[in-house]
């Protein structure tokens, strides 16, 4: 006796599955990732001036080591758990660390500036991923035909990369000009990477914003999926 079993994702299995996925997706990266990454709490905590006094190096990725004493006077370490390619501490800056009393091996940043900006971007893409699952199942709702549904959740992906992208470089000498900030501390100067990294997103997004209406109505027009070209012979 043969036995077969098939199950294809198309039209509205498909339509609800990506939804489902984006959905889910957004609310790991906008509460549940942030929530696991946040320090535990440390009952009773004494708050300590804790100084970077060097950065750990692992294949061009950074992070900086702090040095604190406890309540008795001893001289501790804590290092920090976000490696980066641009650490936002430098060498001799200061932070405010909270430690146990009991165990001041055990501590943790006060406002985190490195975790700050984790949770910051983790957040803004939950916000995307979720915005576009929950815009795709609202529209599966309303009774609106998987074609098109398609169509517009395409365009709506594609755009949530090139606004934002588009936005970089202008972003960048915007903060650069208000500086303090979470990227730029009161002494770093705007040079070649912030302006190569700033370019090379903003160009992308252009053309990505473009590319993406042009094809959104060729395909409305068209009433097809994607680009489509022929040539009689």
């Amino acid at each position: 006796m043969n036995f077969s079993w098939e199950i294809n994702f198309y039209g509205a299995a498909r339509t609800w599955l990506v939804g489902g996925i984006f959905l889910i997706t957004g609310i790991f990266c906008l509460w549940l990732i942030p929530h696991l990454l946040a320090p535990s709490a440390i009952p009773n905590a004494k708050s300590a001036t804790a100084t970077v006094i060097r950065m750990d190096e692992d294949d061009g990725m950074y992070r900086p080591v702090f040095t604190y004493k406890d309540a008795e006077g001893v001289d501790r370490e804590f290092a920090s758990g976000v490696w980066s390619g641009k650490p936002s501490y430098r060498m001799d800056e200061t932070a405010i660390i909270k430690y146990d009393p009991a165990n001041p091996t055990v501590a943790f940043l006060d406002k985190d500036k490195d975790m700050e900006i984790v949770g910051l971007i983790l957040r803004i893409m939950g916000t995307i991923f979720g915005l576009i699952g929950a815009a795709v199942i609202a529209m599966k709702l309303r009774g609106m035909d998987d074609e098109r549904i398609s169509r517009i959740g395409g365009l709506i992906g594609a755009l949530t990369y090139a606004i934002p992208a588009t936005l970089v470089l202008p972003g960048f000498l915007y903060l650069h000009s208000h500086r303090p900030n979470l990227i730029f501390d009161v002494n770093s100067p705007f040079g070649s990477t912030e302006w190569a990294f700033g370019a090379v997103f903003t160009i992308t997004g252009i053309l990505t914003l473009i590319g993406s209406v042009a094809l959104y109505r060729y395909q409305k027009r068209n009433g097809k999926s994607g680009w489509y070209w022929s040539r009689n012979t």
